[in-house]
């Protein structure tokens, strides 16, 4: 028994609160008070009229403890009890029980945790020590021999009742929810991790400015607290999530087409998710997914972002054309380039524009395009030019008389006899070689040529013009059958065979029967036996009289249709006749007063006074003589920047004139030769001896 007075004595010193314990069916008396008490949970009560008392413990008569001031006076009632306040027929069993108490009343928990309660019977004697316990909400909180499960959250009353004798004590239970789903990143302090109410981190360890640690599972203890409660600290689980690096995307990245990735350097700890040997693309801005991973990925996120590479246009490295050749003449265009070549100026001509012939490598631009992701390139490239081969025209109409020399027979341009000493031989159809050499940038071209060969003619009359210092001198003759030759200077088709080709030996003019021709610096003239006056050369000045002065003829037309004429001569750069009737008439080049006007006169006009009848007339080089029909000699020339045109005062008369260069010749009656200078004013014939 004094065991069990010390246990309860130690059960009363830690801080428990010894609950009622009570008896469900036996009466108690309190023998001071005389009142018959009842258990209950917390208190014990009498009838209306009985003692009631809120203490907390109760005892059994023999020891008589109350707490008088709780106590209320009832009407007494009288019993039939025994001097220790038990009925007299229930003394003889009754153990001597003191009460029942428990190690808490009241418990904060966490769901899914468990705490085990003892309770503990205090009395004497002998008596059943075994307790049974049981749960008012097992939803929330189920118990097993004291050992308490929790479930849910929620409030429930654990009670616990000795068995013999019958007594009871409860505890509180509050069962509240253990915060779950607590989520932080890594780096961030537990500030950031919201509780529910009623919880705090607990401090100071797990303080709210305490780091949630590495990403993973982390525990850190936290206080419930709930007035009127004890508080409770639980371990908590954080679950901690990697922390995304706050990094910058990679920007400013320039590439050319067709490198690939392994050419786009990133920033350290960048890399691309793309196989690296993956072309950039096409030139333009192209996206392409990049990651960075942290040196603690532990702890740290890879981010993936998209990273912007602007590609621009590469320079290509094509192979240079070789072995590019051409004719002389052709142009670039028929010069074929490879795939992607072209000419920079394809209709331009090789070798043209080369001083000293451009056979050989000449050098001209081409351009290289491939496609919009490459540059285009101009490169020099190197064309061979070879030397052409003309397709000249064999000169055709050849003709020679016999005793010449191929050297006498002028040929067009660019064309030579094989051998120019070679006799052209009998008259007939010869054949030649000659060779056309068009330049260095030819090749020779050598053909036959057709020679007609005519027996030397019989001459009758032969006219030679004034030699001129810048083209020379041409020579017209009449032949015996009155068919016009010429040979000498040509250049303005003055000989009259169609070509401007010089002459160095007679050829065929024109069949006919001419009776005179006249020679001027540059053009001729001729009169037919029917007084008909042709003309044929140059005609810049007009002196061909054919109402121009712009075109030249290279042979021989009638000038005027309307008239006839029996003489004519041709001066340097003008023409006069006489007509039938024996007027005078002028025309060509008036900058000298040859014509009696100063301008240029591009048809035959009458010399104005002038009413005697001419015979002949005859043209120096700027100026001219008549004889008319009584053989007086007029000379027309310039004095003083007038027109002078008069008789000469000489009592000869004469029969033929001639005007030369600036010399003038003429013969009497009597056959005596007379001659003077145009140039000396107011001179004389004189006599020649």
């Amino acid at each position: 028994m004094k065991l069990i007075k010390y246990l309860a004595f130690l059960v009363l010193v830690i801080p428990v609160l010894v609950l009622t314990a009570c008896s469900y069916n036996h009466k108690y008396y309190d023998e001071d008070m005389g009142s018959k008490l009842y258990g209950s949970e917390n208190n014990h009560y009498s009838n209306e009229d009985y003692k009631y008392c809120d203490i907390g413990t109760y005892y059994t008569s023999y020891e008589p403890e109350y707490n008088a001031n709780d106590c209320y006076e009832g009407e007494e009632e009288e019993d039939d009890v025994g001097s220790d306040g038990y009925e007299k027929d229930e003394m003889e069993d009754l153990a001597r029980i003191t009460g029942i108490v428990i190690n808490r009343t009241n418990y904060l928990l966490v769901v899914g945790s468990s705490v085990v309660l003892i309770a503990t019977i205090i009395g004497e004697g002998d008596f059943d020590n075994s307790i049974t316990w049981q749960s008012d909400n097992q939803s929330v909180v189920t118990v097993n021999g004291g050992i308490i499960s929790t479930h849910s959250s929620g409030i429930a009353t654990i009670i616990a009742t000795s068995t013999n004798p019958e007594f009871f004590i409860t505890a509180s239970i509050h069962v509240v929810a253990e915060p779950n789903n607590l989520v932080a990143t890594f780096g961030d302090t537990l500030s950031t991790v919201n509780l529910p109410i009623g919880w705090s981190w607990q401090h100071p360890s797990n303080s709210a400015n305490a780091l949630v640690g590495s990403a993973g599972q982390n525990q850190f203890y936290a206080t419930y607290n709930r007035s009127g409660w004890n508080p409770i600290a639980h371990l908590l689980n954080v679950t901690v999530n990697k922390a995304t690096p706050n990094v910058n995307t990679p920007t400013g990245i320039v590439m050319t087409y067709s490198q690939t990735l392994k050419h786009a350097l990133l920033p350290v700890r960048w890399s691309w998710n793309d196989s690296i040997e993956t072309p950039v693309g096409s030139v333009g801005l192209n996206h392409f997914f990049a990651t960075y991973a942290p040196t603690n990925t532990a702890n740290w996120n890879t981010i993936t972002r998209p990273v912007l590479v602007k590609v621009n246009r590469a320079t290509p490295q094509p192979e240079m054309p070789t072995g590019l050749e051409a004719i002389f003449g052709q142009t670039l265009q028929d010069v074929i380039l490879p795939d992607g070549w072209t000419w920079n100026n394809a209709t331009t001509t090789v070798g043209s524009g080369v001083v000293g012939g451009a056979v050989g490598n000449r050098n001209f631009l081409a351009t290289y395009t491939r496609n919009a992701n490459w540059y285009t390139i101009s490169r020099t490239l190197t064309v061979y030019v070879h030397r052409a081969t003309p397709t000249p025209a064999i000169p055709t109409g050849v003709t020679a008389v016999e005793g010449f020399t191929l050297s006498a027979i002028s040929l067009p341009r660019n064309w030579s006899w094989n051998v120019p000493s070679t006799s052209v031989g009998l008259a007939g159809l010869n054949t030649f070689y000659a060779t056309y050499n068009a330049g260095n940038n030819w090749n020779n071209v050598v053909k036959p040529i057709t020679v007609t060969v005519e027996e030397m003619p019989t001459f009758t009359k032969v006219v030679t013009g004034e030699h001129l210092l810048t083209t020379g001198v041409h020579t017209l003759a009449i032949d015996e059958n009155g068919s016009i030759w010429g040979w000498g200077a040509n250049n303005r088709g003055q000989i009259g065979d169609g070509s401007t080709t010089n002459r160095n030996m007679p050829v065929r003019v024109i069949d006919g029967n001419f009776t005179y021709v006249a020679v001027g610096g540059q053009h001729s003239l001729a009169l037919d036996k029917d007084g008909r006056l042709w003309s044929w050369g140059g005609n810049s000045l007009g002196q061909l009289g054919t109402g121009n002065n712009v075109v030249d003829r290279h042979i021989p037309d009638i000038m005027v249709r309307w008239r006839t004429f029996k003489s004519i001569s041709a001066g340097n750069n003008h023409s006069v006749a006489v007509c039938t009737e024996g007027g005078l008439f002028a025309w060509g080049l008036g900058m000298h007063p040859q014509i009696g006007s100063n301008a240029i006169v591009v048809s035959p006009v009458r010399v104005p006074n002038t009413d005697t009848t001419f015979v002949t007339v005859s043209a120096g080089r700027s100026h001219k003589i008549a004889l008319d029909i009584d053989g007086n000699i007029w000379v027309m020339q310039h004095r003083d920047f007038t027109i002078a045109f008069s008789q000469l005062n000489l009592s000869n008369q004469f029969t033929t004139i001639s005007a030369r260069g600036n010399q003038n010749f003429a013969t009497d009656t009597e056959g005596n030769m007379w001659s003077w200078e145009n140039n000396i004013a107011n001179q004389l014939p004189v006599l020649l001896a």
